[in-house]
């Protein structure tokens, strides 16, 4: 159903001009958009009728999909889509002055019309016929050839599938299941962000970043290797503890030390301060780019975590637009999925130099004054 000028009607699709709700996968999608301003948007079903829905259904079932102009009075039906209406065009308004608009249209076109991916279907159905059964079905959702629909309804706004292929539970061991459409003359290549989590927590405390952020570490704390040091960054800055820090380091390195070293190298308790002061006053909080983030927390570790990993999946986002930009100008060159924080794409053998210039494109963030640099890997040759 469109709505234009005053008048509903229905349409067999939807303009590109349009911005729509209950239809996933489009850049204009009010669904995402209300939920990165955390102002909820739905239809208001009247409860009798909800609720016949649910017991018929169960309460898990998706009512977005139900089509409630054949079960609902014309007149009630009509009076809940005047006031979803108004809804939208309350949000619409409202975004104009949000200062993420700009980012949440660079994020959505990083996400909205990716290629299908191409199937070894021998190699599918082998490996399916041997899996457990809890991998079957992220197996089977590669079966039908079709684009991934993203969405970041989540707590902060981390990517989640909502149709196609199962990129983001996708076992590593299975992704031989994955094959260029040029066949022996194409390759799938993965570009992936290089420790962005911590490059972006440099980035919001105004820390010099180097070129790899934990060499800051390796001169405070020597007697850890990178892989050392990476796992017990990671860990402080996700809020772990002590005892989990200690079980993760070598015999005889102490815990304690190393957690201060990395507290005072990445400025996090001048963050963790910061970052309470706003949710104790506001009772919400946003990333760095301005997206609200649906917390239920109010520890301050907590917040640091939610506020750099979402900061992180806009970082990365942008830099994928960006890297799909780019490659649209470049024959032979089809991006299909994003897996949190690298793009995969399948690329001709002619064109494959051409990755550095993508990874360049993609490395300078709107935002953000130090580069994000992006590693290269091949998932199958």
């Amino acid at each position: 159903m469109l709505w234009d000028d005053g008048a509903f009607g229905w349409v067999s699709r939807v303009p590109d001009s349009a911005w729509s709700f209950g239809v996933p996968g489009r850049i204009q999608d009010l669904g995402e958009l209300s939920h990165a301003m955390a102002l909820p948007l739905a239809v208001d079903i009247p409860e009798p009728q909800r609720r016949a829905v649910l017991e018929l259904l169960g309460e898990d079932a998706d009512l977005s999909r139900i089509r409630w102009d054949r079960m609902l009075p014309s007149g009630t039906f009509k009076a809940a889509l005047r006031e979803l209406l108004q809804k939208t065009q309350e949000l619409l308004k409202n975004s104009h002055e949000w200062k993420y608009l700009e980012t949440f249209a660079r994020t959505q076109k990083a996400l909205c019309g990716l290629a299908a991916a191409h199937v070894n279907p021998l190699r599918l159905q082998q490996f399916r016929e041997s899996a457990k059964v809890g991998r079957r079905d992220d197996l089977a959702s590669f079966h039908r050839p079709r684009p991934v629909i993203y969405s970041r309804k989540t707590l902060t706004g981390r990517l989640t599938i909502v149709d196609g292929p199962r990129f983001l539970t996708l076992d590593k061991k299975y992704r031989s299941i994955l094959q260029s459409k040029h066949g022996k003359d194409g390759v799938i290549v993965q570009l992936d962000f290089i420790a962005l989590e911590p490059r972006v927590l440099l980035g919001v405390t105004g820390v010099d970043a180097p070129d790899d952020p934990y060499t800051i570490l390796s001169r405070r704390i020597p007697a850890l290797d990178r892989p050392s040091l990476k796992r017990a960054t990671m860990a402080v800055l996700y809020g772990g503890k002590l005892p989990k820090l200690t079980q993760l380091l070598p015999d005889g390195v102490d815990a304690t030390k190393v957690m201060d070293e990395i507290r005072n190298a990445f400025r996090l308790r001048s963050l963790e301060d910061r970052l309470s002061r706003e949710f104790q006053t506001v009772e919400l909080l946003m990333n760095y780019y301005g997206r609200v983030l649906n917390l239920n927390r109010s520890d301050p570790s907590y917040l640091v975590a939610a506020y750099v990993q979402s900061t992180g999946v806009d970082v990365a986002l942008q830099g994928f637009a960006q890297i799909r930009s780019e490659a649209s100008k470049i024959d032979g060159i089809n991006p299909f999925a994003i897996v949190h924080d690298a793009l995969w794409l399948d690329v001709h053998r002619d064109v494959a130099s051409y990755t550095e210039q993508l990874k360049e494109a993609g490395s300078v963030i709107p935002g953000f004054d130090l580069n994000f640099p992006l590693d290269e890997k091949r998932i199958n040759d």
